[in-house]
Formats: structure tokens, sequence, C-alpha cells
């Protein structure tokens, strides 16, 4: 079981509107939610654009994210 399947209710419905301004209906039911996650790594992946994917600690992956990010800033502020 992967995180979204795990934590569909209790992590990202419960707290999503601290992730996005979305309301939840009908449309974004657990099924549609994984197959538009899909489709955007997808596309991520075609456009060679990084994709950061919560497989099972969030906040491990998230300090992860969050150091990427200060490296990113980092070499743009050396160039």
């Amino acid at each position: 079981m992967n995180y979204l399947e795990k934590h569909f209710t209790s992590g990202i419905i419960e707290h999503r509107s601290e992730i996005e301004q979305k309301d939840y209906d009908d449309y974004m039911n657990q099924d549609n939610f994984i197959k538009l996650h899909a489709q955007l790594k997808e596309l991520c992946k075609m456009n060679d654009v990084n994709f950061f994917e919560i497989n099972d600690d969030y906040e491990e992956k998230m300090n992860n994210i969050y150091k990427w990010i200060d490296e990113q800033v980092k070499a743009k502020q050396r160039s």
C-alpha cells in the first residue's frame, strides 16, 4: 500500500486546505486522486522535472525536499 492509499483520508483530505484550496467532491475520490497523481508523475518524467513523492515517512521526505531547495538556491546564488 502506498502513501496515497494509506493516508488519503487522514492525511490528504483532512489537511487539504493546507495543501491547496480545492474542495473535496465526489470527483476527487481516492481512485481519481491516485490517477491524477500518476499522470502528474508521468508528465514530470516526460519533461525532465523533479517529482517528489512521499512513500512512507512524510517528515523525512519533506526534510529532503527542503534540503534540495536550499541546494538549488545556493547554486543559483553562486552563478
